[in-house]
C-alpha cells in the first residue's frame, strides 16, 4: 500500500491483502463496489489461480508418497516414517481450507459488512478511526510472515545443499517446505488479520466511550438536514449496541477461522514432537549429517512456531479488549452519581460480563494459557516416549 494513500474504510484497508490471498490461491474471490453496496465476485482469474494452488499441493502430495524420503534417523521408527507424511498432510490440509474459504465467501462478506456498520456507527458519535494505522500494522504482520518464510526457506535449501542427498530429494524437500509453509502462512494471516481486526474496533469503542466518560456527557442531540428535527442518541445504549456487534463478528470468526486453524496448530504440534525428538537424538547419538537434518528441520519449526504465537497473541487481545472495557465501565460507575446513568452502566457491564469476546474453536480458547498448555502436554509426552526408549535398550543391553 502506497504511503500516499489513505485507506478510507474497512473494504480499502483489506484490499491489498486479499489481493495477495487470491494471487496465493487461498482466497478465490474478491469484492466488487462501492461501500454499502458490495457484492462478492469470482472471477476467471480468481478460479485460475484457485486451481493451481490444488494441483500444486496434489502434486506434492502424490511427490512425497510416491517418492522414497531419505532416511530420518531419529532413533525411532515411527519418528521416521511421521516425518515422511508430515508434508503430505500439510498440502491435503490447504487443500481443504482453500475449498472451505471459498464456500464460505459469502459468511467472510457478511462479516466485513458488519464490521463496516460498527464504523460507521462510531463516525456517528463523533468518533474517526485511523484505518491508515491499522493498514500498516495488517502489512506489516504480512512482510514479517513473508521473511519467516523465506528465511526458513533459504536455510532450507542451504542445508540440503551442504547434506549428501540427491537432487531429486532437495527439490522435493524444498517444493513441498515452501508450498505447505505459503498455505500455512496465509491461513495464519487470515486468522490474525480478523483477531486483529476486531480487538482494533473494540479499543476504539473503550476510546470512544472514554471520550465521553471524561466529558461527563451521555447524550449525542443531532439535526436532520434541514435543521428542524433533532435527535437524541443515548451513547452508553449506543456503544452497548456497537460491542455486541462485534461479539457476534467474533462468532462468526470462530465459526470460520478458529476452526481452520485448529488444523494448523495440530500439524505444529506434532512436527514439535518430531522436531524435539529427533534434535535430543542427534545431539546423543547423531553423526554431522544427521545434525544438518536435524538443523532443517528445527529451523521450519521455529518459523512456524512464531506463527503460533502471534495467532495466540491475536486471541489474547480480544480477550485484553473486552476485560479493558469492563475495567472501563467499573470506573465510570465509581465516577457518576445519576441513577439512570449507573442503572445503563450496571447493565452494560453485565452484559460485557456474560458475552466476554474471545476466540475460540471447538476444543480450546487462544489465549496463553493454552499455548503454554500444549507446550507442556508436548514435553510430558516426550518424557514419557524417551523412558519407553531407555527401557528398550536396557532390555537389548541385558539380552546382549
Amino acid at each position: 500500500m502506497s504511503p500516499q494513500h489513505k485507506p478510507r474504510h474497512i473494504y480499502e484497508v483489506l484490499a491489498p491483502l486479499y489481493r495477495f490471498s487470491r494471487m496465493a490461491g487461498v482466497t478465490a474471490y474478491h469484492l466488487k463496489g462501492e461501500p454499502p453496496f458490495v457484492k462478492v465476485q469470482v472471477t476467471s482469474f480468481d478460479l485460475f489461480w484457485f486451481v493451481v494452488n490444488l494441483l500444486l499441493n496434489g502434486f506434492c502430495v502424490y511427490l512425497n508418497v510416491a517418492n522414497t524420503r531419505p532416511a530420518l534417523l531419529t532413533g525411532s521408527t515411527a519418528m521416521d516414517k511421521g516425518l515422511g507424511y508430515l508434508w503430505p498432510f500439510g498440502a491435503i490440509v490447504s487443500i481443504a481450507l482453500s475449498i472451505d474459504n471459498i464456500l464460505r465467501r459469502r459468511t467472510t462478506a457478511a462479516i466485513i459488512e458488519e464490521l463496516f456498520a460498527v464504523d460507521r456507527s462510531l463516525q456517528r458519535k463523533h468518533h474517526q478511526i485511523n484505518h491508515a494505522r491499522q493498514a500498516q500494522v495488517l502489512t506489516r504482520i504480512l512482510i514479517l510472515s513473508i521473511v519467516l518464510l523465506m528465511i526458513g526457506t533459504i536455510f532450507s535449501i542451504l542445508m540440503s545443499i551442504a547434506s549428501k542427498f540427491s537432487f531429486r530429494s532437495r527439490a522435493i524437500n524444498t517444493f513441498s517446505y515452501v508450498l505447505t509453509g505459503c498455505g500455512f502462512m496465509v491461513v495464519n494471516f487470515h486468522f490474525i488479520c480478523a483477531g486483529r481486526i476486531v480487538a482494533f474496533r473494540f479499543n476504539e469503542v473503550e476510546q470512544c466511550f472514554r471520550k465521553y466518560l471524561d466529558s461527563g456527557q451521555w447524550w449525542i442531540v443531532k439535526k436532520d438536514r434541514w435543521g428542524r428535527k433533532e435527535t437524541t442518541i443515548d451513547v452508553i445504549a449506543a456503544l452497548g449496541d456497537d460491542f455486541a456487534a462485534l461479539v457476534r463478528i467474533v462468532g462468526r470468526i470462530n465459526r470460520i477461522y478458529s476452526n481452520q486453524i485448529v488444523a494448523c496448530v495440530s500439524g505444529v504440534c506434532l512436527f514439535s514432537i518430531f522436531v524435539i525428538y529427533a534434535c535430543a537424538f542427534t545431539y546423543y547419538r547423531g553423526s554431522v549429517q544427521e545434525m544438518r537434518l536435524a538443523s532443517i528441520m528445527f529451523t521450519a519449526w521455529l518459523v512456524y512456531l512464531i506463527m503460533i504465537c502471534m495467532i495466540f497473541h491475536a486471541g489474547a487481545e480480544v480477550s485484553a479488549a473486552g476485560r479493558n472495557m469492563v475495567n472501563l465501565i467499573n470506573c465510570a460507575l465509581h465516577r457518576e452519581h445519576d441513577l439512570d446513568i449507573r442503572k445503563k452502566l450496571t447493565n452494560l457491564s453485565q452484559q460485557l460480563l456474560l458475552r466476554p469476546p474471545k476466540l475460540e474453536n471447538l476444543f480450546y480458547e487462544f489465549n496463553w494459557k493454552t499455548m503454554f498448555g500444549m507446550f507442556g502436554f508436548i514435553v510430558s509426552y516426550l518424557v514419557i516416549l524417551m523412558q519407553f526408549d531407555t527401557v528398550s535398550d536396557n532390555r537389548t543391553v541385558d539380552s546382549v
